[in-house]
């Protein structure tokens, strides 16, 4: 899902008598970083394993104009221990008839429906044990069309006569599937789905859409239709998508021929064309950079009026804001545009990344969002390189990281989620921007070839699978031969991140050489800060005049560094393009030195930037105060 939205703000910054104007700052339309939830001394359980879904039939009937929808859920279970209780998820729906049908031939009726409102659970008790083994679960229910912008909601519109239509659309993730039908609402629990739905054409624009191809278009009673969908790959319920309205399409094929359609509002079909091209470009890249093909025959990508966030990664049928996705070529600025590309690879990096290969719980939600907000910037600067993207990405996500997590009420990338009120919280500038940095550090660290056949062994081997943050790390370990659970467990289960004090002094044994000492802490600008004995291992990248980059691992309070044929006279510059993800102080004697390589702009300017947004962050932290000119 993409929560980012990007504004532009200026700092002035002062270096050498010189003014350079250029920063920028993104803020997230949910929640920021210190807004954390509230601590709740009530114990949640997660729904039981005793009884999981295989297989859901679902149906179901909106009525635009009264604002609900009948639904029909007919669900393959297989029972793993005798029980005389279902339990699964349910919320803001009335349940009418439930029955049990054990082996396809034996009924065992519902004999008490406890709905618990609160927990947004409803427990099905019956008379007799269900014995294990497969058994088929039928519900009756009705729910309403609401106006919430989550689970199965209307949007309203206005056609091209100027008349207000509703439609309806669904937006499941993190948990709201449970509004729509009565599920397995947790994404570890996954299942196939056929998906119909029952509507009244009302125009020649009028579509009925969901995950999968529409296979069948059946004509029943007072003109209404049965549109069924093909059956989905295994898959999370928050994945799960519908869209019931009036729009329009362009369509093309990718490279790899996938179908791929763009909708939009009536009239607005020509604003599709930019979403069209860069979708069907960003599919055969993730196919060749993860060497995976999309495994879905379609992919849908439709922009609504009314929507919470930037978009959501729903398996096939992605759902974006129209801001997020149109384009008038006539009027659209450039910035606009790249925003919009952006949003579409990192959607649709999730359909790899998130659907194929699902985080197991919440608490991992950090693998879905940091990851893909790293390989949008990938596939953006490979369709557009004249966007020079990655400059972009210091600018809108690096240094916002670094400003969020500098404070005392940041959080670590994966935070333990327990109950799912918890869930919304964490979709915030640390999952995404620090995630996203710290991912990239690694992309760095490891190479490009040992990360790509990384990331091609986890989603090969958990394919259809959830996974824990650990099982990335181990693929990545497996490609490369590093320890990478032991160096990311210091950057994701940490707050903060660390400053890197660096000094030199001449080698008492070679005068061509150099000994560079370091020294880490963790950055803050409070007097007494928390985590102030914190340890990271950190990837130092060191560069000298000969343009050579050294490479060390850092873990420990202090270490030296012998830099062989570079002589004191020579300047010394950490963290070249700010790959790493720490702040560097340097002695007077190295900063005076660079402070010459900023104003003869021997440094490129993304190493200027980065000397003076660690002086500002630095003074600010009153590490130390230098005159610069």
């Amino acid at each position: 899902m993409f929560n980012r939205v990007y504004r532009a703000s200026v700092a002035i910054i002062r270096f050498s008598n010189q003014f350079y104007k250029k920063t920028y700052l993104c803020t997230l339309s949910k929640v920021s970083a210190n807004e954390m939830p509230e601590v709740t001394n009530e114990v949640f359980q997660r729904l039981p394993k005793n009884i999981v879904p295989k297989h859901y039939r679902l149906q179901l009937k909106p009525d635009l104009e009264k604002h609900f929808f009948d639904g029909i859920a007919e669900i393959d279970v297989e029972v793993k221990s005798a029980t005389n209780e279902i339990l699964l998820n349910a919320s803001d729906m009335k349940i009418h008839e439930t029955s049990y049908l054990i082996g396809k031939q034996e009924q065992v009726n519902c004999s008490e429906i406890e709905i618990l409102n609160k927990e947004e659970r409803a427990a099905f008790k019956f008379a007799k044990n269900l014995p294990i083994g497969e058994g088929l679960l039928k519900i009756k229910f009705t729910g309403n069309l609401n106006d919430k912008l989550k689970g199965f909601y209307r949007t309203n519109a206005v056609d091209l006569n100027g008349v207000n239509k509703t439609y309806a659309v669904t937006q499941f993730e993190p948990t709201e599937a449970r509004r729509c039908f009565p599920c397995w609402d947790e994404p570890s629990i996954k299942a196939t789905f056929d998906i119909s739905v029952i509507a009244k054409p009302i125009s020649s624009d009028f579509v009925v859409l969901s995950n999968m191809p529409c296979v069948k278009v059946t004509d029943i009673e007072d003109d209404f239709k049965k549109y069924d969908f093909d059956t989905t790959p295994v898959m999370s319920t928050y994945l799960v998508a519908i869209v019931v309205g009036e729009y329009e399409y362009v369509e093309d094929k990718s490279e790899d021929g996938v179908l791929v359609r763009v909708f939009t509002p009536l009239g607005k079909k020509e604003q599709g064309r930019f979403a069209l091209h860069v979708a069907t470009k960003v599919l055969p890249y993730y196919k060749n950079y993860f060497d995976i093909a999309y495994p879905l025959p379609k992919m849908d990508l439709i922009a609504l009026a009314d929507f919470s966030s930037g978009a959501m990664e729903n398996w096939g049928l992605i759902t974006y804001r129209e801001t997020c996705l149109l384009v008038d070529e006539k009027n659209t600025s450039s910035m606009a545009k790249q925003y919009t590309a952006l949003v579409i690879g990192h959607e649709i990096a999730h359909q790899w990344f998130g659907n194929l290969v699902t985080m197991e719980w919440w608490t991992h939600l950090w693998l879905n969002e940091g990851y893909a907000s790293f390989v949008e910037f990938l596939c953006v600067e490979f369709l557009f390189p004249e966007y020079q993207i990655w400059k972009q990405f210091l600018t809108q996500v690096y240094l916002r990281a670094f400003n969020l997590d500098s404070l005392e009420n940041s959080h670590p990338i994966e935070v333990v989620v327990n109950h799912p009120e918890e869930i919304d919280e964490i979709f915030d500038a640390i999952s995404y921007n620090k995630g996203a940095s710290v991912i990239r550090m690694l992309h760095d660290m490891l190479g490009e070839e040992n990360f790509r056949k990384g990331m091609h062994l986890y989603l090969t081997r958990f394919k259809y699978k959830n996974t824990y943050t650990e099982d990335l790390w181990q693929a990545l370990e497996e490609s490369s031969g590093m320890n990478v659970g032991k160096i990311m467990s210091t950057w994701t289960k940490q707050v903060g991140y660390p400053i890197v004090s660096v000094s030199r002094k001449p080698s008492p044994t070679n005068p061509n050489d150099t000994i560079l000492e370091l020294h880490q802490e963790k950055y803050s600008t409070a007097q007494n800060p928390v985590g102030k004995d914190q340890l990271w291992m950190i990837p130092i990248k060191i560069v000298t005049p000969d343009k050579k980059i050294r490479q060390e691992m850092f873990s420990t309070r202090q270490m030296e560094v012998v830099l062989k044929d570079v002589p004191m006279s020579d300047w010394v510059f950490l963290n070249p393009d700010m790959v790493g993800f720490y702040r560097t102080v340097y002695s007077d004697e190295m900063m005076k030195c660079l402070v010459k390589l900023v104003e003869s702009k021997t440094l490129n300017s993304l190493d200027r930037l980065s000397l003076v947004t660690n002086t500002f962050a630095l003074i600010n932290a009153k590490v130390f105060v230098t005159k610069l000119n």
